[in-house]
């Protein structure tokens, strides 16, 4: 094709970005949610949900939005702690 194609769904982790992009030849990979849970995961790093809290909260602050969402958006960093510690 000429034109870039882009593979999107089931990316968990890095390694699904990779393997993905092997088994499809595509030229990027899209994801959404798990990107809420780690929005280093095209980094491959693991940063702690407190530290990505505090960079996303100076980002809330030089731009604004919905309480709604950055509720939502903080839920899903610490859901992995959260269940830990609850369940």
């Amino acid at each position: 094709m000429n034109i870039p194609v882009f593979a999107n769904g089931n990316i968990l982790c890095f390694n699904d970005v990779l393997e993905c992009m092997h088994q499809t030849g595509c030229d990027g990979v899209m994801i959404a949610e798990p990107n809420l849970y780690n929005p280093a995961l095209f980094a491959n790093l693991h940063p702690y949900p407190w530290q990505m809290a505090t960079e996303y909260m100076e980002f809330v602050s030089m731009y604004p939005c919905s309480f709604n969402y950055i509720r939502g958006h903080l839920f899903k960093m610490f859901h992995k702690v959260l269940v830990k510690i609850f369940y």
